[in-house]
């Protein structure tokens, strides 16, 4: 584990990192509560692969942030947030490459 001397250094540290799409945390916090992408997949009443997908980096759908919102109580507008972060991220790094 990385070590930090003070706030500020973490900050930079941090801000160097691409942000994570909302599928990583998806992906932790059945991880967390011990669910498997089948197990949670029959909740959602979706595949498992779809999950897989998401999981991955797929695009999360207004479809499925609802059904997470639902089922599981997870905050869709919290996802929609991480999804738009790690999507400007991108375009920012595509801009600067062109």
């Amino acid at each position: 584990m990385e070590s930090y001397n003070s706030i500020r250094e973490l900050r930079e540290s941090l801000s160097n990192k691409p942000p994570e799409p909302a599928g990583k945390y998806i992906k932790d916090y059945f991880l967390k509560h011990k669910l498997s992408a089948l197990s949670a997949s029959k909740k959602l009443n979706c595949s498992a692969s779809t999950l897989t997908r998401l999981f991955c980096g797929a695009a999360l759908t207004v479809d499925m942030a609802s059904k997470l919102e639902k089922e599981f109580n997870i905050d869709s507008a919290l996802l929609f947030r991480l999804e738009a972060n790690a999507n400007t991220f991108k375009a920012k790094q595509k801009s600067s490459s062109i």
